[in-house]
């Protein structure tokens, strides 16, 4: 059996066209008008920098409605900031980004794309379908089919508690389709009394169980990883989130699985940054040289030096696809 190769993208994938890390989202929010006005919201941003903590202490805390209220439109706010920012950039001035995405889906089999990020970058940019000739399909919000075209428009996608988990794993898993699996939510999905659907804070493991949709979608992650013969392309992923460094591990453990690392860090770094990001998880045995000894490719390089902008084919490019997909063109 051919090895299936899947994609994991996290914030450092949309980096490379203008949209924030972690950190420059902090100073987004911070610097919104709402919270300037709001003292202890204020407050609880300056002595923590990490944006997701301070949005789920104060909406899970002891904090009046105002300051919720604040810290939830500062954060939409910035959602919409970025959105517009990753809206500026013309797809059509890199015909191997959308390559790149068309590989995932022309392997013979179902393809995967899995996402951190609940930007609307993909939906956006995404439709050219060259390599694979397959549109994707985001299971589970079918009712909205103008994405992955260069004329998306905004829609707001209700996303109710009555989504059958079960049913929606059943649709990812059919060999003819291509998947793009939102596996925190998207900043256009909203329950029936407007909150957001996006996974934000700690406890993101347990707030995924909480919703239906995203519970699939996290089981058809942790199956798919699990199946035998998977490459995981991680692009942009700093290791941060401890639900998606266990998933890895056990399919390392479990099911043999190999990784392969997009990133423009240094590998020495990397190996820094994942002891530090994996050292809560509690194991016999330290997860981050298991996960490290697992790295069947490694790709020190931005995506734009990897698509530069003359439209020629880099060696980085060439090279992940001869290993990759043994495509020497």
């Amino acid at each position: 059996m051919a090895d299936k190769v899947v994609l994991l993208t996290g914030a450092g994938f949309t980096h490379n066209y203008g949209g924030p890390l972690g950190s420059e989202m902090w100073s987004w929010i911070f610097n919104n008008r709402k919270v300037q006005a709001s003292p202890k919201v204020r407050e609880e941003l300056l002595k923590n920098p990490s944006f997701e903590a301070v949005y789920n202490d104060i909406m899970e805390g002891s904090f009046n409605d105002n300051e919720k209220m604040a810290i939830r439109e500062a954060t939409r706010e910035a959602y919409n900031d970025l959105d517009s920012v990753l809206s500026s950039y013309s797809a059509d001035s890199n015909d191997m980004l959308q390559d790149f995405i068309s590989l995932f889906g022309s392997q013979g089999q179902a393809g995967y794309i899995f996402t951190l990020n609940q930007d609307l970058f993909v939906e956006r940019k995404y439709y050219r379908f060259e390599r694979s000739g397959r549109k994707p399909l985001i299971p589970g919000v079918e009712q909205n089919m103008n994405w992955f075209n260069p004329n998306y428009k905004d829609h707001k996608i209700k996303i109710g508690k009555d989504i059958n988990s079960e049913e929606v794993k059943t649709k990812c898993r059919n060999p003819e389709t291509f998947y793009y699996i939102k596996l925190h939510g998207s900043q256009n999905w909203f329950a029936d009394d407007e909150t957001g659907r996006m996974i934000i804070g700690r406890a993101k493991k347990q707030k995924i169980i909480a919703e239906p949709l995203l519970r699939a979608y996290f089981d058809v992650f942790n199956e798919v990883l699990n199946i035998g013969n998977v490459q995981l392309v991680i692009l942009g992923y700093g290791f941060g989130d401890e639900h998606i460094n266990e998933s890895i591990y056990n399919a390392i453990r479990k099911s043999s699985l190999r990784i392969h690392i997009v990133t423009p860090v240094a590998h020495d770094m990397f190996c820094e940054i994942l002891s530090i990001k994996t050292k809560d998880m509690i194991r016999r045995e330290p997860v981050s040289p298991i996960i490290w000894n697992a790295v069947a490719g490694y790709y020190q390089c931005t995506l734009k030096q990897m698509f530069p902008a003359d439209r020629s084919e880099s060696i980085y490019y060439k090279n992940f696809k001869k290993n990759l997909f043994n495509l020497s063109k």
